[in-house]
């Protein structure tokens, strides 16, 4: 292996090059990928089509209907040497070979990795020692921890991942080999495990559980994913509102549609119908209805019934950030969404996540999960087709692990494309009571009472009154019978002045929550109770950033990442320092820092990766950058 580190890096959350700036025009980027996938050698003019081109394309062929050669690949590879990469050509019989000059295979961490890994697997097939077995087992979780993203995943179904299928089937071959001396090379005495997993390690990704899923989405700056404690943290067991749902079995329009499911149904609780039934059930509503607070909450109560003996584990996965490959197994793809797996890395190393990740797989084989499978409304158009094969072959098991899946109503609903499950019974969430919101209201002021961040008399006073808005205010009244509008008209209620719109209602609380202090906690002394002009725009622009990722196919699932954020940062400070004046501009690293600390808009899905607390803020966010128009200038002045 060569002393410096590869300059082209496939295996992280981010594809980069070191002093390189790569292409953001699709085929230019895959044809330079395939080109560095193949470093050392001269790739063929049709091995770069079919690479990149889409087979209905003419450029796959190279030869249009009417006979002319197409000019497609020349073009994009001499834009390439044009920005600076060294691409050399040779013909030979009418036929072009293409070669980066400068690259070798050291310069490429996925080639490492390959090269490395056949190594091992070769000098697997000999006899072995048991200390040479060890020694072994070491080499490859070493190797395994480089792999710290899967490399299909930043390019999404384009035709350039099938040149990647190679890579996938060595790491999974290391993988199996790892988990081969694992079992047979000699260690320390293992304690008894329990699904595959030793009795610590799973008390450790049960606690995690129960963490995440007792952390409100968003009012609280803490992240579930810290091991700090903080004891006036408010948690979602303060604050639970059991949420009614009709019932397809039980729904009063015709059998078999879905008419009038919700009219005139008084409901059932979510809760206690989800653990009274083994069958799968898909858990539909409007966004903010508490889809995913519900599955929060089942999370939480499994973790702590499993912590208790009982026999179901529960493995909640964010179905919007999974990789969606389709050479995985339906498990792979799915635990691929796990956080805890990261968490699991973050605080152990690789290998930590590989065993995880492989009792979490053995729990579902054994029939031993509550899988709750969070989001499909958030799976990418271009993946949702492997993702609902996955979830469908992990239906067709019927080995008495349970399926919990969440999706908006509409999306589940909408043919194109087909989110739809083969799932008989389906759950559609009712707004909440008024004895409903006026319950949720008393515990919230109760809570942030305990909490310190009111005086008990303000909290009642404040309590008393937003209870009066409720009962009397139609248009208040109305948009608290949803949950996620309800917390956010009583985390700005504090001031007394709730809006009487939708949108009013989503700004104040975004506003609120990018504070440095919000209403809701104690507050220093010259700290602001609202977010800055900077502040919000940064919001707007990182939202934005995440609409453009969510319709790229290239991009991978876990956008959001701390470099993004920065990214973002310094632009809006580069700005504000050209138009300011002479005005004090907050630092980049301050401003990203105050959004990835937010109070509650943003939450961690492992080291440096993030995710808005609720879809509906990205979109609300996302939708800013279209009205204020493309002017970020004028737009940062007037913020």
């Amino acid at each position: 292996m060569a002393d410096r580190p590869p300059a082209f890096r496939f295996l992280r959350p981010e594809f980069e090059a070191d002093d390189r700036k790569l292409p953001s025009q699709a085929k230019q980027l895959h044809i330079l990928v395939a080109l560095l996938l193949n470093a050392g050698q001269a790739v063929g003019s049709t091995t770069l089509r079919q690479a990149v081109w889409d087979p209905h394309d003419d450029e796959y062929e190279g030869i249009r209907p009417d006979g002319v050669r197409t000019t497609g690949l020349a073009t994009a590879v001499s834009r390439l040497r044009s920005s600076g990469w060294a691409i050399e050509t040779k013909t030979e019989g009418g036929y072009s070979r293409y070669k980066l000059s400068d690259v070798s295979e050291d310069d490429v961490d996925l080639l490492v990795f390959d090269r490395d890994a056949a190594g091992l697997l070769k000098e697997s097939k000999a006899k072995l020692t048991n200390e040479q077995k060890a020694e072994l087992l070491e080499r490859c979780r070493n190797i395994l921890a480089r792999w710290q993203y899967s490399p299909s995943a930043h390019f999404g179904n384009a035709p350039i991942s099938e040149l990647l299928t190679r890579f996938m089937n060595r790491h999974d071959e290391l993988v199996q080999l790892t988990a081969s001396l694992e079992n047979t090379a000699p260690t320390h005495p293992e304690p008894e495990r329990i699904t595959g997993i030793g009795v610590s390690q799973l008390g450790t990704y049960l606690r995690d559980v129960l963490r995440r899923g007792m952390t409100l989405a968003f009012g609280n700056p803490s992240s579930w994913a810290s091991d700090e404690t903080n004891e006036d943290l408010v948690t979602l067991d303060d604050l639970w509102t059991p949420l009614r749902v009709a019932d397809s079995q039980q729904r009063a329009g015709n059998a078999g549609t879905h008419e009038s499911m919700t009219e005139r149904d008084t409901g059932a609780d979510l809760i206690g119908l989800a653990d009274s039934t083994a069958e799968p059930l898909v858990i539909l509503g409007d966004p903010g209805s508490g889809k995913s607070t519900s599955a929060a909450m089942l999370a939480a109560r499994a973790a702590r019934g499993a912590m208790s003996g009982e026999r179901l584990v529960p493995i909640w996965v964010n179905l919007g950030t999974i990789i969606a490959n389709p050479r995985w197994s339906a498990e792979k793809i799915l635990l691929s969404g796990v956080p805890e797996v990261d968490l699991a890395i973050a605080r152990q190393g690789e290998h930590a996540g590989v065993d995880l990740a492989q009792a979490l797989e053995t729990t579902i084989s054994q029939g031993s999960a509550l899988l709750l499978l969070d989001g499909l409304d958030e799976v990418k158009d271009f993946s949702i087709t492997t993702v609902r094969e996955a979830i469908t072959t992990i239906l067709a098991q019927r080995n008495g692990s349970k399926v919990l899946i969440t999706c908006r109503t509409f999306d589940y609903r909408h043919e194109n494309p087909p989110r739809k499950l083969p799932v008989k019974r389906e759950l559609e969430i009712l707004p909440l009571s008024t004895q409903e919101k006026l319950d949720y209201v008393t515990r919230w002021y109760e809570s942030a009472a305990r909490a310190g961040g009111f005086r008990l008399e303000l909290a009642e006073k404040l309590r008393d009154a937003l209870h009066q808005e409720i009962l009397s205010s139609p248009v208040i009244t109305d948009m608290a019978g949803l949950p996620l509008l309800l917390a956010l008209l009583t985390l700005i209620h504090s001031r007394q002045e709730l809006p009487d719109s939708r949108s009013v209602v989503c700004d104040q609380a975004i506003k609120f929550m990018l504070a440095e202090t919000p209403p809701w906690r104690e507050r220093d002394p010259g700290s602001s109770s609202e977010a800055s002009g900077p502040m919000i725009r940064l919001a707007v622009e990182v939202a934005f950033r995440g609409h453009l990722a969510e319709e790229s196919p290239t991009s991978g699932n876990e956008w959001l990442t701390h470099e993004v954020i920065l990214d973002e940062a310094t632009k809006i400070v580069d700005s504000l320092r050209q138009d300011g004046a002479g005005r004090a501009t907050p630092s980049p690293e301050a401003l990203s820092q105050q959004l990835e600390n937010s109070h509650g808009l943003l939450l961690e899905t492992g080291p440096n990766r993030f995710r808005f607390s609720h879809r509906y803020f990205q979109e609300y966010l996302a939708g800013q950058h279209f009205a204020r128009g493309r002017d970020r200038r004028l737009a940062l002045a007037s913020g």
